[in-house]
């Protein structure tokens, strides 16, 4: 990990314009992940993921990304908040 959070590829600003990049790369992955699971699984799961800031009043105080329980049998979104803290610069 020290590697990896050495290497400005993988570094973003702390700003609200380095977190928003932050969140559309983890999106773009996200969605080409997406794009090949079925070529790897046999099931996929029916709800979308969703990648989202965690909000301002909790970023601070944050260490890991905040992944809610699964909702009600994919009739609503999956969650991910990601927490840009852990990126800076």
């Amino acid at each position: 990990m020290a590697t990896l959070t050495a290497d400005p590829r993988y570094t973003y600003p702390s700003t609200d314009e380095g977190r928003a990049q932050l969140l559309a790369d983890i999106r773009a992955r996200v969605a080409r992940v997406m794009e090949l699971a079925p070529r790897w699984f046999g099931a996929l799961p029916r709800a979308r993921l969703e990648v989202r800031r965690v909000p301002q009043f909790a970023e601070a105080g944050s260490s890991a990304p905040i992944i809610p329980r699964p909702r009600s049998m994919g009739a609503r979104p999956a969650s991910i908040s990601s927490i840009s803290a852990t990126f800076q610069r």
